[in-house]
């Protein structure tokens, strides 16, 4: 029975070591004294299980994220379209 409950807090301990680096780094930034006034939300997912790797503030609205979105789509859009313009089709 002591074996059972060793193996199973090594596995537990194991388990939390592997996301601290995330979890690390949010905690960091999240208490980084230029964010004093400002508000952060990460939500980091692996695409391939859906499994929130680590996460803050996830659920919060956050007013400038809204706006962020369309200058990133705009010079996403600008940067693939210079890469995928060099292509014609003819008829």
């Amino acid at each position: 029975m002591k074996w059972i409950i060793i193996s199973y807090l090594i596995l537990l301990f194991s388990e939390l070591t592997a996301q601290s680096p995330f979890h690390q780094a949010i905690d960091a930034l999240a208490n980084d004294p230029v964010l004093k006034h400002g508000s952060l939300g990460v939500a980091i997912v692996d695409v391939s299980s859906g499994k929130f790797l680590a996460q803050h503030n996830q659920t919060q609205s956050l007013i400038p994220a809204s706006t962020l979105k369309i200058v990133t789509t705009a010079s996403a859009t600008e940067t693939a379209w210079r890469k995928f313009n060099r292509f014609k089709t003819e008829l």
